[in-house]
């Protein structure tokens, strides 16, 4: 999973043959053992902390989270996870090309909620403008209308998921999915494993250096395809 990661970030990274810029890329990895790293909350706060510190000298998406925290609306400190999802949607909406890679999305605490709060930043084809509001329910604040691009950007999603984790349909009808099986994921098991187990055997931790492949394809397949 980690080299699948890798790969997609390096992929990403490369100039998209669509557009003139490369795609702004965000993450965010879902850790049960870490703080503030499992609520559906937790990934789009991170999320938008990215894009603004990326985009913080473009005038449009800071004038668009200067609204989201005008003292009209809540006028609380911490934006509402609405608000935050709000101004994600506008962000996407003239975002030339993004693509959002959330990993681990099977240690999410709320699947539900977490799937409800990504299909409400999808972009849509606007009509002219749109206004900059709860895209979800009402949170209170007055919309204020913000001018977007004629066609929305590209927006690209990448899941990573142990399979317990059960997708919703607008997402399983728009997507390519990769299940990797225990037989699929294990050449690459051992190609990760192989260098780190024959430098401990030249290290002399392990005994002869001729066992450590003995010891790389009996961990590789004690691991039964789970591969972090």
């Amino acid at each position: 999973m980690e080299h699948l990661q890798s790969s997609q970030l390096r992929e990403g990274q490369q100039q998209d043959p669509d557009f003139d810029e490369p795609s702004t890329i965000t993450f965010f990895f879902f850790d049960e053992f870490r703080e503030r790293s499992t609520h559906p909350t937790d990934s789009f706060r991170a999320i938008l902390t990215q894009f603004l510190h990326m985009h913080r000298f473009n005038e449009d998406i800071i004038d668009a989270a200067s609204v989201v925290m005008d003292t009209k609306g809540k006028g609380q400190l911490v934006a509402s996870t609405e608000e935050v999802l709000s101004l994600l949607r506008y962000i996407l909406e003239i975002e030339r090309s993004s693509v959002l890679i959330f990993d681990g999305v099977d240690e999410c605490s709320q699947h539900n909620e977490f799937f409800r709060c990504l299909q409400a930043i999808i972009p849509t084809p606007p009509a002219g403008q749109r206004t900059l509001a709860n895209p979800v329910s009402d949170t209170g604040l007055k919309p204020t209308p913000l001018p977007i691009a004629a066609e929305p950007g590209k927006c690209s999603i990448v899941l990573f998921s142990r399979p317990n984790v059960k997708f919703p349909q607008f997402l399983t009808e728009n997507c390519q999915t990769m299940n990797l099986s225990a037989r699929e994921n294990l050449n690459d098991i051992q190609k990760y494993l192989s260098p780190k187990f024959q430098s401990l055997a030249e290290q002399g931790m392990l005994g002869q250096c001729r066992e450590a492949q003995k010891l790389v394809t009996l961990t590789s397949k004690h691991a039964n395809g789970m591969f972090l």
